[in-house]
């Protein structure tokens, strides 16, 4: 027998009521501990999106971020990350817009702590990368800053909008890794929102790159505690929605042999 449309729109209905198709949007802001979501970090850098020293401004380079898997801890979910987002410097910062030329940024996994990633040479920070390595976004940045001297809540308003979402479980998958190779030919003057704070649960290294050869390691750099504040945007699939679809389909059974 035949499915009448009245009675298939009453299943669509019933669908969308048990069923949360969507999943929740969030940000969470690191590091946890310091309660920067809306007040400025206590420290300025300008890697990895601007220039550091000047002698070395016109020089590619690559830098990494751990992130401690325990600064998810708040989530206690699977995350499904889509964007990162950083801030000015609220001190010394330029508000200024300005542009980032051509950027490289993955995520990964790994099982180096933020604080002990290791530095000296390229095959170095080839080992601080563990499993899924993704290119979550490449190209320009085009970014402007909160326009006024002081924000009156610092915005995150840097965004780095992923290409490709990466899936990210911090009870099973460890610590995570942020890459970003800047391979600009001229870069900004600016200073972000950074942290130095012991055991904060970030931590970075960066090398100096050939710009006929970005696979030539000039030199390294030490491997400091601090790191930029960031803001992760992420979903979470709802809870229970496995079983609220076994639930509707269920129901979809019922209502045919209902009207057989």
């Amino acid at each position: 027998m035949r499915f009448p449309i009245r009675s298939t729109l009453a299943v669509f209905a019933l669908l969308a009521a048990v069923h949360p198709w969507t999943a929740h949007g969030d940000t969470l802001v690191t590091p946890t501990g310091l309660n920067l979501e809306n007040v400025d970090g206590p420290q300025a850098f300008a890697f990895p999106w601007a220039r550091g020293n000047p002698e070395f401004s016109n020089f590619p380079y690559r830098y990494q971020q751990g992130y401690a898997a325990s600064e998810f801890d708040s989530i206690g979910d699977v995350l499904q990350i889509s964007e990162l987002r950083f801030r000015v410097d609220q001190a010394t910062g330029s508000r200024t817009p300005f542009n980032v030329g051509d950027v490289e940024v993955r995520l990964s996994v790994t099982t180096v702590d933020p604080d002990e990633l290791a530095t000296g040479s390229t095959e170095a920070l080839d080992g601080n990368i563990g499993a899924r390595q993704t290119l979550v976004y490449e190209g320009p940045l085009a970014w402007d800053p909160c326009d006024v001297a002081v924000c009156p809540v610092p915005a995150f308003d840097l965004a780095v909008p992923f290409v490709t979402d990466f899936v990210y479980d911090p009870l099973t998958d460890g610590n995570l890794l942020l890459e970003v190779y800047n391979l600009s030919e001229v870069y900004p003057t600016q200073f972000f929102d950074a942290v130095n704070t012991p055991a904060d649960g970030i931590g970075h290294v960066r090398e100096v790159l050939d710009r006929n050869d970005v696979a030539n390691h000039l030199f390294p750099t030490d491997a400091p505690s601090n790191g930029l504040v960031t803001q992760f945007v992420y979903t979470v699939p709802e809870a229970g929605s496995a079983a609220s679809a076994a639930a509707a389909l269920l129901a979809v059974a019922a209502l045919r042999r209902r009207r057989a």
